[in-house]
């Protein structure tokens, strides 16, 4: 059984923060990326890096897909893989700011015979806006993946 543990992402004032998940090789996994934001500081425009272990984890075809409170916002979610380890996000659209809870589901699949230890997960180059485009300042951070 392989577990993967995904930390919290600090963003100045902002927490993206991506779900835990655990299974076997070859199982598929569905990890939500959640948004926790000051009222004020709620974005209507969100783009990040997020960079995976590619080792662990590989692309499922069907990608990554807008969730939760955003989709209800009417947000959509349009993500780029970069190489085969890092994906490109734009959540945009719709008139109200992006809301606090799940904005996005990932797609994994774990890799067959996929080795057991630690693995960092990179959000960076976050860029936001709020509804007037005014700029959103975002820290990045690192968060790891533990395979057990």
């Amino acid at each position: 059984m392989i577990y993967l543990l995904f930390i919290a992402v600090p963003l100045l004032g902002q927490t993206l923060r991506v779900s835990s998940a655990s299974g076997s090789s070859g199982e598929s996994l569905a990890l939500d990326v959640s948004m926790d934001s000051p009222a004020a500081q709620r974005p209507s425009i969100l783009k990040w890096e997020t960079i995976f272990p590619a080792q662990l984890l590989e692309v499922d075809p069907s990608g990554p897909e807008v969730g939760g409170l955003a989709k209800e916002s009417g947000k959509s979610l349009t993500c780029t893989l970069r190489q085969s380890y890092a994906y490109i996000c734009i959540l945009a659209g719709g008139q109200k700011p992006i809301g606090n809870g799940r904005i996005a589901i990932f797609r994994f699949k774990i890799r067959a015979g996929a080795r057991t230890g630690t693995a960092a997960i990179r959000i960076d180059q976050v860029e936001a806006a709020t509804v007037d485009l005014q700029s959103l300042k975002f820290v990045g951070s690192e968060g790891h993946v533990e395979v057990h």
